[in-house]
């Protein structure tokens, strides 16, 4: 098996070769990528892995809007395309140049591809993620009774994003919120908490 392996091999020219090489190396890397996500190490999606959604790295993550274009997955998908395709013209006997050409398309097309199937799930994956930034405006109804002057947290109820959640909060008003007044959410401090006001009309849920 080798050595008729090694004959194929050494039969072929040098532009094939690189074709074939770029074909079996990008699909060993997506092989590997496939096998990461499976097992829930999601390895690929970043070149600086400790955390470059924030930075200016290649990165599945953050970019322009939700994702940046350029990551290893994109890269890997556009190699896939460029090499098997490449190998399969010069095989077919069309000119290099058409070759390349051709291929490069067909590159980025499945480049393109990866990257707005990515962003498809990056968004439904972002849907299901609680934003508690979306509860500024909303009106709430005070749980746990809340220490005036952002002397102490108490907790009220709010809907976020269509869910009612029970959510730590203090107030920067001098006077306690007592249990089952109405709140206006007005801002989102750190952890998560809330920042909340009496709601202007003052009156009490039942």
């Amino acid at each position: 098996m080798m050595e008729e392996l090694n004959t194929w091999w050494d039969g072929l020219a040098l532009i094939a070769k690189v074709f074939y090489t770029i074909g079996i190396f990008s699909t060993a890397v997506l092989g590997v990528q496939t096998f990461l996500t499976l097992i829930g190490l999601d390895g690929d999606d970043a070149v600086d892995a400790a955390d470059a959604m924030d930075g200016g790295e290649i990165s599945d993550e953050v970019g322009d809007g939700d994702l940046q274009f350029l990551s290893v997955r994109t890269i890997t998908a556009f190699l896939v395309g460029f090499g098997w395709v490449g190998a399969s013209l010069i095989k077919a006997g069309l000119s290099i140049a058409a070759v390349v050409v051709i291929a490069f398309c067909v590159g980025l097309v499945l480049m393109f591809g990866i990257f707005y199937l990515m962003k498809f799930f990056w968004a439904m994956r972002q849907d299901g993620t609680l934003d508690y930034r979306n509860a500024i405006g909303e009106i709430g109804s005070v749980y746990l009774p809340i220490p005036g002057g952002k002397a102490g947290k108490g907790q009220i109820e709010v809907m976020i994003q269509g869910r009612l959640q029970t959510v730590q909060a203090i107030t920067s008003a001098p006077e306690r919120i007592g249990n089952r007044e109405k709140v206006l959410v007005i801002d989102r401090l750190a952890d998560n908490t809330l920042l909340v006001i009496p709601d202007e009309t003052g009156s009490t849920l039942t």
